[in-house]
């Protein structure tokens, strides 16, 4: 895919995609722009061609333009950036008992969800079917096979159910042969289910509540967190410290955020084959 990128930002109109070159729909709210922008810029730095539609609405007809979409062969992949900045505008609140985060997202065609995260999706890989998986949980599977990380028959512990990370990631790990425990807010002694598992992965998207002495010696810790201290300084879910107990430990920023980028653009080119390569 050829990088072609609009100005930031930019209206609809001005980033009509070109026919003849595949593309990335992405949807998001002007409340997010800045979240949004240093993303996409990242993906256009590594080969997408990205189609900006800003702050689209119920009340811009977004149910049809997205159908559009889904009707385009040359539109690889649909994202919508969604939050709670998201349903804040006028529109959104006047008709927010008609709408709701997952009716949005199951809006998408599932193989051109190149987030992972329609029903569809959602249910194909708990059941263990092939489908477009989330990025972040993906990349965090793919960090263990890159640095040898065994999986098959060790103890997990992941802190966060989130549907981006935490639910789906479980699976995975599940898919892998490991031994899944699960911890969120209403756990109780986070430390002690930490301490029993061979790989530690945090994502509660609290600064650095995973200390150095709830990690086993020698554990692979992944921290998929990222948050700022208070002094505003880029930080994890695991404190720094716990890099001295672990054997291996992803660092922040720079560890599982490129992976995500990078599963994303997989996710693409495998919506693109799925949807749109001649199969000549």
């Amino acid at each position: 895919m050829d990088i072609q990128i609009a100005n930031w930002p930019v209206p609809y109109e001005a980033t009509s995609p070109n026919s003849e070159k595949k593309y990335i729909f992405v949807s998001y709210s002007h409340h997010d722009s800045d979240i949004v922008y240093q993303d996409l810029h990242e993906l256009s730095n590594n080969g997408a061609r990205i189609w900006y539609d800003k702050a689209m609405h119920i009340g811009q007809d977004w149910q049809n333009r997205v159908k559009a979409k889904i009707m385009d062969p040359n539109c690889c992949g649909i994202i919508f950036y969604l939050s709670p900045n998201s349903l804040s505008s006028t529109a959104v609140l006047q008709e927010i008992e008609f709408m709701n985060e997952r009716k949005i997202i199951d809006t998408i065609d599932p193989d051109k969800d190149v987030d992972g995260l329609t029903t569809i999706n959602v249910g194909r890989l708990r059941s263990g079917q092939d489908c477009l998986k989330p990025c972040t949980a993906q990349g965090v599977i793919d960090l263990c096979g890159l640095y040898d990380v065994p999986m098959e028959g060790r103890i997990v512990t992941i802190v966060g159910r989130s549907n981006i990370v935490g639910k789906p990631l479980a699976d995975m790990f599940l898919a892998e042969g490991a031994t899944v425990i699960q911890c969120h807010s209403k756990t109780h002694d986070i430390g002690f289910f930490c301490y029993m598992a061979d790989i530690v992965v945090a994502a509660v998207g609290k600064a650095e509540i995973i200390t150095a002495d709830m990690i086993k010696p020698g554990a692979t810790v992944i921290d998929v967190g990222i948050n700022r201290d208070e002094n505003g300084k880029l930080c994890g879910d695991v404190e720094p410290a716990a890099a001295e107990v672990a054997g291996m430990m992803t660092p922040v920023p720079g560890g599982v955020g490129p992976m995500t980028v990078a599963e994303l653009m997989l996710n693409t080119t495998l919506a693109w084959e799925r949807n749109v390569k001649d199969p000549t």
